[in-house]
């Protein structure tokens, strides 16, 4: 006795476009991404803030209201407030306005919406907690140890750096160690999915 499978597949070929200052973005090197619930596009560069659409390009510079052109990383809430991290902290955008947050003049790399609102942001040694335009500084166990990225979980916080994953709760930090691999020398945890 034998079993055949018949499968149909369709498979979809989706367009790619590289897209370049030629087309309108401000910058070529990207350091985030972000979509809209509408649908369009916002990346982070050195050069400054571009809005893709889908058609063209709506750019945003320190001639707009940004407190700088080094954005890091970008993302949304809830509510559609685009919340931007660059060199000089953590500044929000409604859409027509750019507002500094208590976050000034601290370089914050990387940014994460947790499910209450608060915005956690990553900075050399420190992960900051912005809530109800309160700021809150979490120093690290070790102030030279750079976070890659965080992800704040009810009252745990996952936090992934060079070599392992650090955990922050309200008795204090813990961490996993990655065991070394033979493929690579140095590892980093740069991705948490929830």
């Amino acid at each position: 006795m034998g079993l055949g499978i018949a499968i149909s597949s369709n498979a979809q070929r989706y367009p790619f476009y590289n897209l370049s200052i030629e087309d309108g973005l401000i910058q070529t090197q990207i350091r985030g991404l972000a979509q809209d619930s509408i649908g369009n596009l916002w990346i982070a560069t050195i050069g400054g803030l571009s809005r893709f659409d889908g058609v063209s390009f709506r750019n945003y510079t320190v001639r707009d209201g940004l407190p700088t052109n080094a954005i890091f990383s970008l993302a949304f809430d809830k509510h559609g407030i685009l919340w931007i991290a660059h060199n000089r902290g953590i500044t929000k955008f409604d859409g027509r306005i750019f507002t500094e947050t208590p976050c000034k003049n601290k370089p914050v790399l990387r940014l994460k919406i947790a499910p209450d609102g608060s915005v956690w942001g990553i900075s050399k040694g420190h992960i900051l907690r912005l809530q109800n335009n309160q700021l809150s500084d979490i120093p690290m166990p070790d102030s030279g140890q750079f976070a890659f990225c965080v992800l704040p979980e009810k009252d745990t916080l996952w936090i992934g750096s060079k070599g392992k994953l650090m955990i922050y709760t309200r008795k204090g930090w813990d961490s996993l160690l990655i065991p070394p691999s033979h493929t690579l020398s140095n590892q980093f945890l740069i991705h948490l999915i929830e």
